[in-house]
């Protein structure tokens, strides 16, 4: 992992953590519904980071994976031959395949 991004992931954590003690700061005992508010909303935004996460894993086991292979002979004139098969358990619908020829 590159140290940039980390660094910027790290900086956004010890600002969510450093609100609640800027609250607590500026309008000491009043600020504890306001930090009970903000922890809840950050509850409620974990839990739909993990509610789409965990849907986009369960769509995903339902997908056909498909691997490709690619075949070049040196014959004359010259061919090139790629082949599409379908790795998954998944049956695969709607698939098309187009022949791209240049020049």
């Amino acid at each position: 992992m590159r140290l940039r991004p980390l660094l910027r992931r790290t900086a956004f954590i010890l600002l969510l953590a450093v609100i609640p003690a800027l609250l607590a700061v500026k309008f000491t005992w009043d600020a504890i519904l306001l930090i009970v508010i903000y922890l809840q909303l950050l509850l409620i935004w974990a839990q739909a980071e993990i509610a789409l996460r965990q849907h986009s894993l369960f769509a995903a086991q339902f997908k056909p994976f498909f691997g490709i292979s690619y075949k070049r002979d040196i014959t004359e004139p010259p061919s090139h031959s790629v082949w599409i098969h379908n790795t998954s358990k998944n049956a695969a619908y709607n698939i098309m395949v187009g022949r791209l020829l240049d020049k």
